[in-house]
């Protein structure tokens, strides 16, 4: 009598030992089955230090041939526009104060420290009030005469275009006549916009008598060059100029230090020394403005394109006929996101970015689930967000559709024009337990619920570990916090980082779910990591390992690179036998027993019985163990030793090593072992 396993597969908790398929073990920790035998996972592999010690996500930035490690000490999602062959390789991202944008030069460039170095505010704001003056030129009275009103917008260097203004006092023209616009303001009331330019705080200005150069200091490293062009704001009168004189736009003359810059006012020379007192400036020409004007004098008629003006500049008289006008204005309701001014968004900024598809940009706020117009990340319109009834909690593409898990009822998004979803509650009561839980997983995403890891694929939800584990083994052992993908498989922390195992995998790729343990996903010192990451090209998986001192590392996870193998533990089912039984002979055969060997535990009616590891020189084979008593044995010519006198009636098996083994036999006699 003897049974062996050629099959190994993972474990299933819910069951008892003795009521396991065969391969189905009680314990598979650090092991890879796809071979179909017992391989070792591979240690994890240092892929980056970053600047922090303490760091939530991270996201690798690929561009001009080098990777950029991301870093964030938040709860950040990342997406790389929606633009095929974007000239700018635009990122976006939410959950770092508001949503955020940023070129390759603003990730890649400028100061020095983490990535991304700097970035944008997502979302263009709508402009101040312009002002209109009574029209000009002449007027016979035989003319057709207009009622107008005029609007203007904000235009970022990526060619973003925000809301308008409000419509300015209606006014009665003709065609050959002129109307005098004013206050054509640059001035923002948000920082980090990317149509004004990043607003600097705390500036002061030098001035020396008798020169024409104001000197400009910034609290930090300012970033800029020779002929950029910046806007003072907010200074007072200072040697001899006044306020209206400094508080232009000017073109940079030089950069001194990193935290200088001279710029030259024309006109009059300084009379005195003086410095200013603290106020900001803007870096200006980095956008444009738009001029719309209205043909019937309506505020709600369309208002057409007149003329794109410079950022800094502040008037403009407009001489274009009726018939002259451009094209209608298209951002009349392109707001930007939700951002960090509770006032308007007291369920605070918008968060979870996610693409689609056709283009289109999803996130959400509180109970609100917003979407983005079609490739203009920065334009979410208000008529494209939906109050749901419960809070959400994090979102994901499944398949063709969106999965919004919330702390309640989940639901699901579907269409491609988004002022159109089809929004659709799901009757499975699984809400999602953790944000970072939820992974797409390509076709399909899993997170973690209150009774395992839920699936949900176009629509369907299915708990994918309900044959493995209990309700109750879930919350008691293995709740997942956060998880990414590897290679195809789920890759699930525990909510406790002390717990031993860290970690699971599960494995939904074969014809059997496969489910399995990690003794170590990071090391010792480690808080919960929150950092997983997904190589899309590679689907190699990378996390943040935070150490007990130190700066924050990026480990690539189960890394063959580093050819150093973890040591894996495989424990069999019970085997329950007709009859107490002498089983006499155990065999391991494995693809080398070089390092550590293979050592194999045998149980017998539940108590350890024989414990012996197995290493080998050439096709010389030795053993050394401690059960039942310590003993030493060489010149074994094949891996099957004796195992100790006694009769069991249930049995079972444990090998531990890092070599691959394919075979574990126990038998009666070594002749049976020798013919399987």
């Amino acid at each position: 009598m003897y049974f062996k396993l050629i099959t190994f597969n993972g474990i299933a908790p819910i069951l008892e030992p003795r009521l396991l398929k065969d391969e189905v073990g009680v314990t598979a920790q650090n092991v890879n089955l796809e071979r179909g035998n017992l391989n070792a996972l591979y240690t994890n592999g240092n892929h980056a230090t970053l600047n922090a010690s303490s760091i939530t996500s991270h996201y690798q930035y690929k561009f001009g041939g080098t990777t950029y490690n991301l870093e964030f000490d938040d709860d950040v999602d990342v997406v790389p526009g929606p633009i095929a062959d974007d000239a700018f390789d635009r990122l976006y991202w939410t959950g770092q104060t508001f949503p955020r944008m940023a070129s390759s030069t603003q990730i890649t460039s400028g100061g020095s420290g983490a990535y991304p170095r700097s970035s944008f505010r997502l979302g263009i704001e709508a402009p101040p009030n312009l002002g209109v003056a009574t029209p000009t030129g002449p007027d016979d009275g035989t003319q057709i005469k207009y009622s107008t009103s005029y609007v203007y917008t904000f235009v970022s260097a990526f060619g973003e275009e925000g809301p308008p203004s409000a419509a300015s006092t209606v006014l009665t023209k003709v065609d050959g006549q002129s109307i005098a616009l004013s206050n054509l303001s640059f001035a923002n009331t948000k920082s980090d916009v990317n149509y004004g330019g990043t607003k600097v705080t705390g500036v002061t200005i030098t001035t020396a008598s008798g020169s024409n150069d104001i000197t400009v200091t910034t609290p930090s490293a300012h970033g800029f060059s020779a002929s950029d062009r910046i806007g003072l704001d907010g200074f007072s009168d200072t040697g001899g100029f006044t306020a209206a004189r400094i508080n232009h736009a000017y073109s940079i003359v030089s950069t001194p230090s990193s935290t200088t810059f001279t710029v030259n006012v024309s006109g009059a020379a300084a009379t005195s020394t003086a410095t200013s007192s603290a106020a900001s400036l803007f870096h200006t020409f980095v956008g444009t403005k738009r001029i719309y004007r209205s043909n019937t004098g309506s505020n709600t008629t369309d208002f057409q394109f007149v003329a794109e003006v410079a950022m800094d500049v502040t008037t403009y008289t407009d001489s274009t006929n009726n018939d002259a006008l451009g094209e209608i204005i298209p951002s009349t309701f392109w707001i930007a996101p939700p951002d960090d001014d509770s006032s308007t968004y007291p369920n605070g900024q918008m968060k979870g970015l996610t693409a689609i598809g056709n283009g289109i940009f999803a996130g959400f706020s509180g109970k609100r689930l917003c979407f983005s117009e079609p490739f203009l990340p920065h334009a979410w319109p208000v008529a494209y967000r939906v109050t749901l009834e419960d809070e959400i909690v994090g979102i994901s593409m499944a398949g063709n559709v969106l999965f919004i898990g919330t702390k309640g009822t989940n639901y699901i998004a579907a269409g491609t024009d988004p002022q159109a979803m089809a929004i659709q509650k799901l009757e499975a009561a699984e809400p999602l337990l953790y944000k970072r839980s939820l992974v797409d997983m390509g076709g399909y995403c899993i997170y973690s619920g209150p009774d395992g890891l839920i699936g949900v694929e176009n629509g369907q939800v299915t708990n994918l570990t309900q044959a493995l584990i209990s309700p109750d083994q879930w919350k008691g052992t293995y709740v997942v916090q956060s998880a990414g993908m590897h290679e195809g498989k789920y890759v699930g922390q525990y909510s406790s980082a002390a717990q031993t195992p860290q970690a699971i995998i599960f494995d939904i790729s074969g014809d059997v779910n496969a489910l399995t343990t990690v003794d170590t996903l990071l090391n010792t010192g480690s808080s919960t990591n929150r950092g997983f990451y997904t190589d899309p090209e590679t689907n190699e998986l990378y996390l943040i390992n935070k150490p007990s001192s130190g700066n924050c590392t990026v480990e690539s996870f189960d890394d063959s690179a580093t050819d150093t193998k973890r040591t894996f533990v495989f424990k069999s089912k019970e085997f329950v036998l007709p009859k107490a039984t002498s089983m006499n002979f155990v065999k391991v055969e494995a693809d080398s027993y070089a390092g550590s060997g293979v050592t194999v535990k045998v149980f017998g009616d539940g108590t350890e019985i024989f414990d012996a590891t197995i290493t080998a020189s050439g096709s010389v084979f030795s053993a050394t163990g401690s059960a039942p008593t310590s003993f030493s044995a060489t010149q074994i010519q094949e891996p099957i030793l004796r195992l100790p006198t006694g009769v069991h009636k249930v049995y079972q098996v444990e090998v531990t090593s890092a070599n691959p083994v394919h075979e574990i036999c126990i038998g009666e006699s070594i002749d049976e072992l020798r013919a399987v």
